[in-house]
C-alpha cells in the first residue's frame, strides 16, 4: 500500500524527524474546528483502511486567559498515533501568546491546506516529510514531550506568527524555531481575492540542524482558486513544487486536482484528481486517485468525513 508514496520520499524524512495542523478563531468564545475521516485506499492487489483525526477545541478570549486543545490522531490497520497540544493563550493587546505544547506556526494557522485530489492517503505521507519536527517527532515517536511558547498577531490583513519548542525524549533533545505570515490582499475585483504566505523552521541539537523553507500564494472566486507553493528543506534540497486547483459546481459538488514535483537526487511527479461530495455543512464524502510518474498502479481512495 505504501509503495507507491514511499519510493519517492523515504529519504525525505528529516534526520531530527516532520505533519499536523492551531491559532485561535477570530473573535471570543468556545470554539471548535478541524475533521475527523475514515478512508479506504487501494493500490494494485493491496489496500489499507485507516482514520484521522485533526481537531482543536477551546476558549478564545481577547483580553483574558483562554485555552486551546489541539488533538491528532492516525489510525492504521498496523499502529495508532495520537499526539495532544495543551496550551494557555493569553490575549494581549499585541496579539496571543500559548505557552505548554502549542502547534508550531509551521504546522498550523498560515499556510492553506492543500487539497492533494482529495487524497487523505497522500496528505499523511507528504505530511510526514513537509510539517515541523516537533510535530513529527511527537506523534511518531514514543515519550517525547515538546514545551513551548507561540505568538499570534494580526495587522490589518496580515498574520504574523513565531513559535519556540524544547522536544525531550529518551533518543535525544532539540530545539526548533519557527517564523510565519499570511497576507490577505483585499479584493483585486469584486469577485476576485489573493493570500500570500511564508515560513522558515530550524531545528538544532547542538551538533546538527535542520532548516525548511516555504513560499506560496492562493488566490480565486467563490466558485474556484488555484494555489502553488515552493518548499525547500536540507532533506529536499532542490525543491519542491506543487501546483493545485479546485472547482465547485454547486453547494454540494466540488472537483480537485493536484501536481507535485519532487527534486531530491532525481526528480518524482505525483498528481491526482478527486471530487468531494458535502450534502450537509459536517458530513462530505470524497473519492480520488493518485498517480505517480515511477508506478505503475494508482492509490484510488474512498473517504468519509465530518469537518467542525
Amino acid at each position: 500500500m505504501t509503495k507507491l508514496i514511499h519510493a519517492a520520499i523515504a529519504g525525505t524524512l528529516l534526520g531530527l524527524n516532520g505533519v499536523a495542523a492551531q491559532a485561535g478563531p477570530d473573535g471570543e468564545g468556545f470554539y471548535i474546528r478541524g475533521y475527523a475521516e475514515l478512508s479506504y485506499a487501494v493500490d494494485g492487489g493491496s489496500n489499507e483502511t485507516f482514520g484521522t483525526l485533526d481537531l482543536d477545541l477551546g476558549y478564545s478570549a481577547s483580553s483574558a486567559i483562554g485555552y486551546n486543545l489541539g488533538i491528532d490522531a492516525i489510525i492504521l490497520d498496523s499502529d495508532n498515533y495520537y499526539a495532544l497540544y495543551p496550551a494557555a493563550v493569553i490575549g494581549t493587546g499585541f496579539g496571543d501568546v500559548s505557552v505548554g505544547i502549542p502547534r508550531s506556526v509551521y504546522d498550523s494557522g498560515y499556510f492553506p491546506s492543500m487539497p492533494l485530489g482529495t487524497s487523505s492517503y497522500f496528505g499523511l505521507e507528504i505530511g510526514a516529510a513537509l510539517g515541523s519536527v516537533a510535530g513529527s517527532s511527537y506523534l511518531f515517536e514514543t515519550d517525547v514531550l515538546p514545551l513551548g511558547l507561540r505568538w499570534d498577531g494580526r495587522f490589518g490583513g496580515t498574520q504574523v506568527g513565531a513559535s519556540y519548542h524544547r522536544v525531550s525524549g529518551p533518543g535525544s533533545d532539540f530545539d526548533t524555531v519557527a517564523v510565519a505570515f499570511r497576507h490577505e490582499m483585499d479584493a483585486i475585483s469584486s469577485f476576485y481575492d489573493m493570500v500570500f504566505f511564508g515560513g522558515f523552521e530550524y531545528a538544532f541539537d547542538g551538533s546538527s540542524d535542520y532548516s525548511a523553507h516555504r513560499i506560496g500564494a492562493e488566490g480565486g472566486t467563490d466558485n474556484w482558486r488555484t494555489g502553488l507553493i515552493f518548499d525547500v528543506n536540507d532533506n529536499i534540497s532542490e525543491g519542491l513544487v506543487t501546483a493545485y486547483g479546485n472547482y465547485a459546481l454547486n453547494d454540494n459538488w466540488t472537483l480537485d486536482a493536484f501536481v507535485m514535483n519532487i527534486n531530491s537526487g532525481g526528480t518524482d511527479t505525483f498528481y491526482g484528481a478527486g471530487a468531494k461530495f458535502q450534502p450537509t455543512d459536517t458530513l462530505y464524502v470524497d473519492a480520488n486517485v493518485t498517480g505517480y510518474s515511477g508506478a505503475s498502479d494508482p492509490i484510488w481512495e474512498l473517504t468519509v468525513g465530518l469537518s467542525f
